[in-house]
């Protein structure tokens, strides 16, 4: 097992949205590392640091929310073992960066003032961020096989391992093929039992042992990263007395993974104060 695939688990923080200090829904978040070098707020370039870190997750979830709590790992200075910690940020336009397209369900959180915080504090995270490097492209999209085994990882109706602080791990298979846009937008659908609470919850090709990459079988395993769930398909059912009934169809819908390539010069317009 590569490190990566141990590490996954750590790649994802579970959100909880606030009104009036209440909790008022949950839903899923990942670290992402952006690809861009930029200056911080105090005009130092960052090329390494927290300022490249974001956290993905939809507009949704955050839509109406005034804060989030974020649950995470982290440690004293001086400690080798982490524990389960939470932070509480407010959501206005300099922590929150939308995606420019107002029907991309995507946003980031920037997380440096959450790293700020805990180094204040004298503690370290312990994350494990998505890069891009294991995002895939169109290209190599069409050369792959149409069905692909998919995991996606996240907090279905906000439950987690409270006591490790970790989340679910869920796998399926694609229900449209990846390289084609389902109904005409850059997502795509996939057979993964889906509940809120999984939004913003990443997704990707998951393998380990046999596999078939380039019309040839290879043995290991491997991870691409190439999505983010938004929603999923539900059937209501009209009932007497004006009362509905709710079925999950346990179809996902997923926004591919190259809608967060827009993120690198928003991030680092916005550290550089244009």
């Amino acid at each position: 097992m590569s490190n990566f695939e141990k590490m996954l688990p750590h790649s994802t923080v579970r959100l909880v949205g606030l009104v009036n200090g209440n909790a008022a829904s949950t839903g899923t978040g990942f670290y992402y590392f952006f690809n861009d070098t930029f200056t911080n707020e105090l005009g130092e370039t960052n090329s390494n640091g927290s300022a490249r870190i974001g956290i993905v997750t939809n507009k949704h979830v955050l839509e109406g929310m005034q804060e989030i709590i974020f649950f995470f790992n982290s440690a004293e200075e001086d400690e080798v073992s982490y524990h389960a910690d939470s932070l509480r940020i407010v959501l206005n336009e300099e922590t929150v960066i939308n995606h420019p397209e107002d029907d991309v369900d995507l946003c980031v959180i920037l997380a440096h003032s959450i790293i700020g915080r805990l180094d204040e504090s004298n503690k370290k995270l312990h994350i494990y961020p998505v890069r891009k490097n294991i995002q895939v492209d169109g290209d190599k999209l069409k050369s792959m096989n149409t069905i692909q085994n998919l995991l996606m990882i996240g907090y279905p109706n906000g439950i987690w391992d409270s006591v490790n602080n970790l989340p679910m791990l869920r796998r399926g298979i694609n229900a449209t093929p990846l390289y084609e846009n389902y109904m005409g937008k850059e997502e795509f659908a996939m057979d993964i039992a889906t509940y809120r609470g999984s939004s913003g919850s990443p997704i990707f090709i998951y393998d380990n042992g046999c596999y078939i990459e380039n019309n040839e079988a290879k043995f290991g395993s491997r991870i691409i990263f190439v999505g983010i769930l938004k929603g999923l398909h539900r059937r209501v059912q009209q009932h007497e007395q004006g009362l509905e009934t709710e079925e999950m169809l346990h179809i996902g819908i997923a926004i591919k993974a190259s809608k967060l390539d827009v993120f690198d010069d928003l991030i680092r317009r916005h550290y550089e104060g244009e």
